[in-house]
């Protein structure tokens, strides 16, 4: 859920109670807008069970704000205060999806340099199971390599996110005609 379809679940919910800022979307009123629909029900219970499922699985024990993991690409920091936002939208429950996370991140398929419009540079990491659905995570690489977001999928939408620059693939393909640019990297012939 982004923030501003937060602040509007929190504003028609409750009466119509928020003044403006809470619906201008910026991340500085996140939590507030937090902090004012927790006051209200147990969604949010739910919500900081989920947070704190998805810090666990981590590594982030209690107290401890960041870990940094090693991939074999670049080493990923996971930072609590990025978490929040994956788990935001209850209905996915996200959280069950953690150890799929932290396994793509450790040993992805893939990983593709994806620029976007805002100038700002991402790391998709590709993990595919032999599930229902496969793991996308983000990782931002403009805030120090860091954890941004992770969603499973199907592999119909997970193909949609392999664009930009591959820059690492775990296997070579014999039909593959391009290879990464970060080719040391890279495990052919495993």
């Amino acid at each position: 859920m982004s923030t501003n379809e937060f602040a509007r679940k929190a504003r028609y919910s409750q009466s119509n109670q928020l003044d403006s800022p809470w619906l201008t979307g910026h991340t500085r009123y996140r939590s507030e807008v937090i902090e004012f629909e927790c006051s209200r029900n147990s969604w949010c219970d739910k919500l900081e069970l989920a947070w704190e499922q998805v810090a666990l699985g981590f590594g982030l024990s209690e107290g401890k704000s960041y870990f940094v993991i090693q991939t074999p690409y670049v080493a990923v920091t996971v930072r609590r205060e990025y978490l929040l936002h994956i788990v935001e939208k209850r209905p996915n429950a996200r959280e069950r999806f953690t150890e799929f996370a932290l396994d793509t991140i450790q040993n992805p398929l893939e990983i593709w340099q994806i620029s976007y419009d805002d100038g700002s540079m991402r790391l998709a990491f590709i993990g595919a199971y032999d599930t229902k659905y496969q793991m996308l995570v983000v990782i931002h690489a403009d805030y120090g390599h860091a954890l941004w977001n992770f969603m499973n999928c199907d592999k119909k939408a997970l193909n949609k996110h392999r664009h930009g620059i591959l820059v690492y693939q775990r296997f070579q393909t014999a039909k593959q005609k391009k290879q990464p640019e970060e080719a040391a990297f890279s495990e052919v012939g495993a």
